[in-house]
């Protein structure tokens, strides 16, 4: 496996020459992703992003867990893909060879120990080497094929049902197979997207299985781009519920296709729309009876709660036959929630000191919020935005509560910069400074602190590297306890090889630290060498590997920054994670 490692550096250097020569001849790199619009990326930038990959390619290669070395080709990739596919597919060819590999070498393993008679049972249960291990690479297979969803789905739904093909062992099967329905139908429906005729072979061949909330979902997507094929669809499935039925305890299930297909045959009609209903009147009217038998069956009546008035009456239109029994259900449901709300009302905590807060601060929040969309208006000058921005704060400043003061602030500085009030919006932010811990030791002060920086990012780049550089230093010690602690405690759900697993590992301590919005996106566009610097605070490679990925993966898609939250999130319980891509 190290040798393919070497191989991600080798494809990255060769990125280097792609990218020149398509700098020096002008042509645009284009995006080959799920959403419609091109990403054109300066040439400056990608330069930036060859050296960080060309970087962490070599970093990564020398690294000793083989789950680290998977999870940053995949986000490697994931970036590169906007530059390079061809490069990007090789990329994942290698981390899904990678993880065929593992999941085939834990399917021997298992089987061996289930036939070793002298085997302790402990071996193979929850807890041990091994089972850690598969669940990695599953979290791992996971994470891969929700990366091509976005960008080749079809190659995704291969890999996944290749992947399962290739293990033998039903326990380790059923195990990998947890996630794989809802996996399989993301894929489809994104294959519906492109190919609707694809999409509805695969479709049928999972309709086969029993009408589900994947298939529905499905449907709606094949209705949505082809209607004669969603109709003929849609036929199908009302005729395997009517051969299978649908499990009781699956209400939305036959609710939600039940109102879309309602909701669909009145816009048709109110539109004068020649387009074909997903159903046909006969049909709806069979679907009604169907879920009116369910909703009055007493034995499953509590899985169908919030029977509207508009849903009842629907109801009543395409089964007259069961209305007085819908009815009926309807005012017990109705009788049993005022029950229910009766009962909360006298709970302690409804009209207790904790309610009031909550009241007491959405109070606050709104008449702050209202204060501040007064900045909106085009039509009023500098002098009067600064005004409303001086009323504004000295409300928030009559507030009791720190950390709401400080929210506030955060977000009154963030409104100013927005209208052109960069100064007062830079001492409203150091005001919000005088409210927190600049020396963080708590989760929520570390959370603060990034914050604040996240509002200094473009009015005060300086500040914001200080506070960022200096939290840095202090999570050094946090990270290095962290791994101190979970190897004390056998941390193999966390630790691998002497290294801290990075991406979702789940299931630990502590929560997330983390900085919103574009914030590395604007240090990087401020000082692009000192916010790569950023990555070398750390004092563990695998977090100086993820902070510059984090970085090439923003300065790849910039005209985003301000439209999507970008989060590194240093995630104590989780390893470290960025989320975002």
């Amino acid at each position: 496996m190290r040798k393919k490692l070497f191989l991600y550096l080798f494809l990255t250097m060769a990125l280097t020459q792609a990218i020149s020569a398509q700098s020096s001849s002008g042509e645009k790199v284009e995006a080959n992703v799920a959403t419609p619009e091109k990403i054109e990326v300066s040439a400056e930038n990608k330069q930036r992003i060859t050296e960080i990959l060309r970087e962490t390619s070599a970093m990564s290669a020398m690294l000793r867990s083989p789950y680290n070395r998977i999870h940053f080709t995949l986000k490697s990739a994931s970036t590169l893909w906007k530059l390079d596919e061809k490069e990007a597919r090789a990329m994942l060819s290698v981390a899904m060879n990678d993880i065929r590999q593992i999941i085939v070498e834990s399917d021997a393993e298992i089987n061996r120990i289930e036939n070793d008679a002298e085997t302790d049972v402990s071996q193979i249960s929850g807890g041990n080497e091994l089972w850690v291990k598969t669940n990695r690479i599953t979290t791992l297979r996971s994470a891969l094929i929700n990366q091509l969803a976005n960008l080749d789905p079809e190659w995704g739904f291969n890999f996944l049902q290749e992947t399962i093909k290739a293990v033998t062992n039903q326990e380790l099967k059923t195990r990998i197979e947890g996630n794989d329905k809802y996996l399989e139908s993301m894929l489809i429906g994104r294959i519906a997207e492109k190919d609707t005729s694809k999409a509805l072979d695969l479709g049928r061949k999972k309709l086969s299985e029993g009408v589900s909330s994947e298939v529905v979902n499905l449907l709606q997507t094949i209705y949505g781009k082809d209607k004669e094929k969603g109709a003929a669809f849609a036929e199908d499935v009302l005729k395997q519920i009517k051969l299978s039925g649908i499990d009781p305890n699956s209400s939305w299930t036959l609710s939600n296709l039940y109102s879309f297909g309602v909701a669909n045959i009145e816009e048709i009609t109110k539109e004068k729309s020649n387009d074909k209903p997903i159903f046909s009147e006969q049909s709806l009217r069979d679907l009604a009876v169907l879920l009116a038998k369910q909703i009055t069956d007493p034995l499953n009546n509590n899985n169908y709660y919030g029977l509207t008035p508009e849903f009842v009456a629907s109801l009543q239109k395409y089964a007259p036959q069961q209305t007085m029994q819908i009815k009926k259900t309807a005012e017990l449901q109705k009788l049993r929630a005022e029950r229910e709300k009766a009962r909360y009302e006298k709970s302690s905590n409804f009209n207790g000191s904790i309610q009031k807060m909550y009241e007491a601060q959405s109070k606050f929040q709104n008449e702050i919020g209202t204060k501040m969309q007064g900045l909106t208006d085009t039509n009023i000058n500098s002098e009067q935005k600064k005004k409303i921005i001086e009323e504004t704060k000295s409300k928030i400043l009559e507030s009791g509560n720190k950390s709401l003061r400080f929210t506030s602030l955060i977000s009154l500085a963030t409104q100013a910069a927005n209208v052109g009030e960069k100064e007062i919006a830079i001492d409203v932010l150091e005001k919000a400074e005088t409210f927190i811990n600049l020396q963080p030791k708590e989760m929520r002060e570390f959370t603060e602190v990034w914050t604040l920086a996240g509002g200094y990012a473009s009015l005060k780049p300086e500040r914001s590297f200080a506070l960022v550089e200096d939290t840095i230093f202090r999570l050094n010690d946090v990270i290095n306890a962290y791994v101190k602690f979970s190897e004390f405690q056998s941390g193999q759900a966390v630790i691998e090889n002497d290294e801290l697993r990075m991406g979702d590992s789940g299931g630990q301590v502590f929560g997330f630290f983390y900085y919103s919005g574009d914030l590395i996106g604007k240090l990087a566009e401020a000082d692009f060498k000192r916010a790569k610097g950023l990555a070398d605070k750390f004092e563990r490679p695998e977090f100086r590997i993820e902070t510059r990925l984090m970085i090439a993966a923003n300065i790849s898609q910039p005209q985003f920054n301000n439209m999507r939250r970008i989060t590194p999130i240093i995630s104590i319980n989780r390893g470290f994670h960025f989320s975002g891509n």
